[in-house]
């Protein structure tokens, strides 16, 4: 959907570089809104992810290659894609300006034909400017692109665990102006990495769905340290609950599954929710209201 940013594909810029060149390079996305400054906690935060993601072979020698190639379960992952399709890069996590450890978290499947390392700052930006002004699908500005109900409902429902971390009471923000605070407070993750060229919204293969969570989902956590997930679709359900370190717990709601995930000696609450484009998302989201409001 989007091009990669070739000024932002060098995680060397990101490590070695001062702020303002990293301010600069996350400025030379065209979604991002010039100007932008992020805070040392914000950037702190992001250079960790890109540490761990060096260590586990995802950068190499300062840059973001193709995951089909750099990946050391690249071929087995992408042996049911289409061989002419290269594979894109990793795309380090949106981390809020206002995202502190102990906070939220929201868990995605995977970018929809989109990568890049700085596409998820590029992606939250232009969600941010929008949600402003009123808007809930987001189109991105992407010519022939109907638009996503992932960030405006996904947020949502972040939302409301942003209620319970304050310790006020749980209100449902319907608003989309009402969410732009708290996207600015969440760390946004995607359990699949790759994002392969497909009629099917990039649909991830078995071979991710396989190798990916495992591989490097824990270790994420680890580093966000969050207090809640909340999390969206049946597959990544079926992941999460297959990872070392997770326990189900009953939700007593309908079409909500919740659960409790080891983090780094601390422990995270896991909320489990159809998919935002689903036609069930709207009964999901309502059945977490009502777990939280009780």
């Amino acid at each position: 959907m989007f091009d990669d940013v070739e000024e932002f594909g060098s995680v060397v810029a990101l490590l070695n570089v001062d702020r303002s060149g990293l301010i600069d390079a996350l400025n030379d996305h065209p979604l991002v809104h010039h100007g932008l400054v992020p805070g040392e906690d914000q950037m702190a935060l992001v250079q960790r992810f890109a540490d761990y993601y060096e260590e586990s072979g995802l950068i190499v020698s300062g840059e973001a290659p193709p995951l089909r190639s750099c990946c050391a379960n690249g071929e087995y992952c992408w042996r049911e894609a289409n061989p002419t399709d290269v594979g894109g890069s990793l795309s380090l996590p949106w981390v809020g300006p206002d995202y502190r450890p102990g906070g939220v978290l929201i868990l995605g499947i995977n970018f929809n034909d989109a990568y890049g390392i700085a596409e998820a700052f590029a992606l939250a930006h232009w969600e941010l400017r929008n949600f402003a002004r009123g808007r809930k699908r987001m189109t991105y500005d992407s010519p022939g692109y109907r638009g996503s109900d992932f960030a405006y409902r996904s947020t949502r429902s972040a939302g409301l665990l942003i209620d319970v971390l304050d310790g006020v009471d749980v209100t449902d923000r319907e608003r989309s102006e009402e969410l732009v605070a708290v996207l600015n407070r969440v760390v946004r993750l995607q359990t699949i990495k790759c994002s392969p060229e497909n009629d099917a919204l990039s649909k991830p293969t078995g071979g991710m769905w396989e190798n990916c969570p495992p591989m490097l989902l824990a270790d994420e956590f680890a580093i966000a340290r969050p207090r809640f997930i909340v999390a969206f679709g049946g597959d990544v359900r079926w992941a999460l609950e297959r990872l070392p370190g997770f326990s189900p717990e009953p939700a007593q709601e309908e079409r909500l599954h919740c659960g409790v995930f080891a983090v780094g000696g601390t422990s995270a609450g896991v909320f489990m929710l159809d998919h935002p484009r689903s036609r069930y998302w709207p009964a999901s989201h309502a059945s977490l209201v009502t777990h939280l409001q009780r």
